[in-house]
């Protein structure tokens, strides 16, 4: 019944774009479209790998395997808070305090939780937008 009255509230178009987007997942377009890829070898910012991974949950409720694009973004809970988390802003603090190893630490353990267009991480472009937005401010 809520889903009716948000469907009738939003109007036809947004719909038909979810029940497109939706039969696309299931027929696995997205996962043709973008196949799965190595990730970065090396050292991101020249610091090596000399600090401790730090513990964070990348994932939340959601499934780190499965391909971004097949994510229900719905199903598991709210995804907002998982998308806030890997927007990486921690790295910009780490590199403005010096600490190029911690970020290095930082940004080594996001890669190597979230390959290539895996996860929850990889279901949103604009998501993956302000990761590189922040990526080149901490350069900056």
């Amino acid at each position: 019944m809520l889903r009716l009255d948000a469907a009738a509230r939003l109007g036809a178009r947004p719909v038909a774009l979810h029940l497109l987007h939706s039969a696309g997942a299931r027929l696995g377009l997205g996962r043709r479209a973008l196949r799965d890829a190595p990730g970065p070898a090396g050292s991101f910012f020249g610091a090596g790998h000399a600090a401790a991974a730090p513990a964070i949950d990348w994932h939340g409720p959601f499934d780190g395997a499965r391909h971004g694009l097949d994510t229900p973004l719905f199903a598991s809970g709210d995804i907002r808070p998982v998308w806030e988390t890997n927007r990486l802003s921690a790295l910009t603090a780490l590199a403005a305090s010096g600490d190029w190893a911690d970020a290095e630490a930082l940004l080594a353990d996001w890669a190597a939780r979230n390959p290539p267009f895996r996860g929850p991480a990889w279901a949103c472009g604009q998501e993956c937008a302000l990761r590189a937005l922040t990526l080149a401010t901490t350069l900056l």
